[in-house]
């Protein structure tokens, strides 16, 4: 196998517009994460004191 033919960092690099492309597609699956965590949080707070206030 010849040097140049391996693969290396910098030929597997990605042009710039590609790079922020995936930088957005990343920060749009935290934040569609983050919401959904919240939702379910929310849930389980309204449940709790829902529980609490129908106890007494």
């Amino acid at each position: 196998m010849k040097p140049e033919d391996e693969p290396s960092i910098d030929k597997m690099r990605d042009p710039t517009e590609v790079r922020k492309k995936k930088g957005l597609l990343g920060r749009g699956v935290i934040v569609v994460l983050g919401i959904y965590v919240l939702g379910a949080f929310s849930l389980y707070i309204a449940i709790v004191i829902y529980g609490l206030m129908s106890s007494s």
